[in-house]
């Protein structure tokens, strides 16, 4: 059971809740703009992946450098997983961008998977920016990503310390620990670092389980050389429950941090 419990990345399929279009001619205002998006909302609860896929622009680009069969893939992998998920979207603020409209969204995603005799409770949070453009979406940036995913009578409750972005090449620290007094519960738990890929989001890389004796994971790393995003996921197990969160680290260019 333990080698199914991997780290996630549920940012991948943030954009079928916002792969939005606003009818051609009508005018990209935020209040249309908000109006897609509820509409888009709906639509991923209902999983109508034929719907949401009428919507995309022509030369709109999956993020995290998927194509849209990978994409599609995914997306379905995801609905087949948690069948009941429920999303929902608020704009945070809007703004003029060239001819089109920038817009901030804080996407929220809850579902439950059966698998044997557990329950597991998705919960997950996406902040992202999109570019509007001639009444539909042209581009997309994911800015953090948080996913939390626990199963038992009473999973343990963690507090996630971790970076959001880093340079090329610089040290940083990962930890997430219990909340509450361990009392003479025995924890164990492993931590992961995977690329955002399809491959890694088809095939995660299992957990290394160890013994926990500090009420959590610590993990002190450098970034890579090279930008990129990468998810870092921790999984902390005791005997009423388990927890796994998944964070997304970015990795942007130390000779050009501002991009």
């Amino acid at each position: 059971m333990l080698r199914s419990i991997r780290p996630f990345s549920l940012a991948l399929f943030a954009t079928l809740l916002i792969g939005a279009t606003l009818t051609p001619g009508r005018a990209q205002t935020p209040a249309a703009a908000n109006t897609v998006f509820q509409s888009l909302a709906a639509a991923a609860t209902r999983q109508d992946a034929k719907a949401i896929a009428n919507l995309y622009s022509p030369s709109f680009q999956p993020p995290d450098g998927l194509d849209r069969v990978g994409y599609d893939s995914a997306m379905q992998r995801f609905w087949k997983q948690f069948p009941g998920a429920r999303y929902t979207v608020q704009v945070l603020n809007s703004q003029p961008s060239g001819s089109g409209l920038q817009v901030e969204t804080l996407t929220k995603i809850e579902g439950q998977r059966k698998q044997g005799d557990r329950t597991f409770n998705l919960a997950s949070e996406i902040k992202s920016r999109w570019l509007l453009q001639d009444g539909r979406l042209q581009r997309e940036e994911i800015l953090s990503e948080r996913s939390r995913l626990s199963s038992g009578s009473n999973p343990p409750e963690l507090t996630v310390n971790a970076p959001a972005t880093v340079l090329t090449g610089e040290n940083f620290s990962f930890d997430a620990y219990v909340d509450a007094p361990l009392n003479d519960d025995l924890l164990v738990g492993g931590v992961t670092e995977d690329p955002i890929e399809l491959q890694r989001l088809l095939n995660p890389t299992d957990f290394r389980l160890q013994a926990l004796t500090a009420g959590g994971v610590y993990k002190q790393a450098r970034a890579p050389q090279r930008p990129g995003n990468f998810w870092i996921s921790a999984l902390v197990i005791r005997r009423d429950g388990l927890t796994v969160v998944s964070e997304r680290l970015r990795v942007v260019d130390r000779t050009r941090p501002n991009r």
